[in-house]
Order: structure tokens, then C-alpha cells, then sequence
């Protein structure tokens, strides 16, 4: 009997490929949840958390970054009071300040994904 797991040329020990049904198949009734198995894929829930995480700061920092940009590009063509005014300028300096504070902070633990 093998012990299921095989040496690379590296001679670390991995686990061999399983045959339908996978593992995660087994540990459920019917079909495994869509989530168990990207987790699974990914590496784990760790693995998947700290992508998640990733994901999601790097989406707040883009959208921080056209926030800015279209905020500068509308402060440019207003006149200095016509900009306090602006109700557009207004809600893209409050997007900026938003995508700023979740993209510094981590966005917070990210989508539950597993």
C-alpha cells in the first residue's frame, strides 16, 4: 500500500494527484459548495483570506487614484468658487476620502470567500 504522497526532483515530499472523488468531494452529501472548493484551489482558508485582502486593497487604491484624477480634472475647469460648490466635486473628493481610508486600513478582513 502507498502512502498517497510522491518526491519531487527536489525531494520534497507532495501530495499525489487524488482520483475522483476528490477529498473535498467526500466531505459532502451532494455537490461540494463553490466556495469550499476555490478555498480548496487556492490553497486554504489563510491563503484565500490574505488574497481576498489583497484583492481589495488594491481595488480601493485604483479607485482612489480615478478618484483623485477626476477631481483634479474637475477642480481644473471650475472657477475657485464655483469648486466649493460643486455637488460633482463635492461626491468625488468624498469617494476619494472613502477608497483613501479602505485602501490604507486593509479594507477590513475582505469577502468571505471559503
Amino acid at each position: 500500500m502507498t502512502s498517497g504522497r510522491t518526491g519531487n526532483s527536489l525531494g520534497v515530499m507532495t501530495r499525489a494527484p487524488s482520483t475522483y472523488p476528490s477529498d473535498i468531494d467526500l466531505r459532502y452529501d451532494g455537490p461540494a459548495p463553490a466556495g469550499a472548493r476555490r478555498c480548496g484551489r487556492l490553497g486554504g482558508r489563510k491563503v484565500a483570506d490574505a488574497l481576498a485582502r489583497t484583492a481589495a486593497r488594491d481595488l480601493h487604491g485604483r479607485l482612489a487614484a480615478e478618484a483623485r484624477l477626476g477631481a483634479a480634472r474637475r477642480r481644473r475647469i471650475l472657477s475657485p468658487l464655483a469648486a466649493a460648490q460643486d455637488p460633482w466635486l463635492l461626491r468625488l473628493t468624498a469617494t476619494l476620502a472613502h477608497h483613501r481610508s479602505m485602501a490604507v486600513r486593509g479594507a477590513g478582513t475582505g469577502p468571505e470567500i471559503c
